[in-house]
């Protein structure tokens, strides 16, 4: 079958990206929703309902329908999904158009079904799934067609997923329940403990972003943060030494490099060899901290590098996928 457009879609824990090439789009969006408890309808959704998040009174709460890169509730996936699909086509039928969805290599099959009734719910006929890494390799601009290891480390909010390609196929892959959101709760750990410092979920991401990375060397100044004593309840400031932000987001990287060990130890010689040439790219919003190429590149011993637009890719690639299905050896599936 022809379709008009091909887009495609990464419903991600944190945000939801839509990618076109055919007409140069990328639209990325909060996974938020805001539903008014006395009425059951939905005031807010993506950037303006994360605006709304830990600032609501009581009648107003915030859900997050994607957890840990899965869908936890299906309905509010749908309209959101449905939202923002009309919000970046509004004068393109959905007969016409087919979605590429992303889907972690560890999704079960009821997990994938859950997201494919996603897409079915929210007027999408036509509706394909690609393994995430997959979608990513796409993105970032790598050749998997070709007969070489390619490795892709794709870092998302709620997990990272790792794959070794070669001749169109994933070779071996790993994923893992880790991601941005983690370095943002380590980082809240951190001031809990330290400080007694309570501090939300907005404020310990842009601290992640300003402040926090993986090589020490990174760190030469003190932040000031704010937030409230977990026993008076009284607001207040602390100064934090960014090495000490090393020791908190450094515990989570080392996991993410447990399971990329395992990958490459799983491969066959030759492959896990072209790694030396070809290295390791890293996509994701959660692959952006500061220093991980470098810190990752010294772990795993082979060069690593952070794609142009990482946030973007699996959306984009998986929209570029979509035209290529029939020369993907695995990792695709068509309903």
């Amino acid at each position: 079958m022809m379709f008009r457009w091909e887009y495609g879609v990464d419903l991600g824990t944190s945000r939801i990206s839509i990618a076109c090439p055919e007409k140069k789009l990328f639209c990325r969006q909060a996974n938020l929703l805001a539903m008014d408890g006395r009425s059951g309808r939905v005031c807010a959704m993506g950037d303006e309902a994360l605006a709304m998040l830990g600032r609501t009174p009581p009648w107003i709460e915030v859900y997050q329908p994607v957890e840990k890169g899965l869908v936890s509730r299906p309905e509010l996936a749908a309209l959101l999904l449905k939202s923002q699909f009309r919000a970046v086509r509004p004068n393109n039928p959905v007969a016409s158009s087919r979605l590429c969805l992303c889907t972690p290599v560890s999704a079960t099959g009821v997990e994938r079904d859950t997201l494919v009734d996603v897409a079915m719910k929210a007027g999408i006929k036509h509706v394909m799934l690609m393994e995430r890494p997959m979608a990513a390799a796409l993105g970032a601009g790598l050749d998997i067609f070709a007969p070489q290891g390619k490795m892709v480390i794709e870092i998302g909010a709620g997990t990272t997923d790792i794959a070794l390609f070669s001749l169109g196929g994933i070779v071996e892959a790993e994923s893992i329940k880790i991601g941005g959101d983690d370095f943002d709760q380590a980082i809240r750990r951190f001031l809990k403990e330290k400080f007694s410092l309570l501090v939300g979920q907005r404020t310990a991401e842009a601290i992640k972003i300003r402040a926090a990375g993986c090589l020490r060397e990174d760190f030469d100044e003190t932040l000031r943060i704010k937030g409230k004593n977990l026993h008076t309840g009284l607001p207040e400031v602390h100064e934090a030494d960014t090495l000490e932000l090393y020791r908190a987001v450094e515990a989570v990287v080392r996991r993410i490099v447990r399971s990329a060990n395992q990958v490459m130890e799983r491969a066959a010689p030759e492959l896990a060899g072209d790694l030396h040439t070809q290295g390791i790219v890293l996509t994701g919003g959660g692959a952006r901290l500061r220093g991980l190429p470098d810190y990752l590149a010294g772990a795993l011993r082979v060069p690593v590098r952070l794609a142009e637009h990482a946030s973007g890719c699996a959306a984009r690639g998986a929209a570029r996928g979509a035209a290529l299905e029939k020369r993907l050896e695995n990792g695709v599936l068509v309903f």
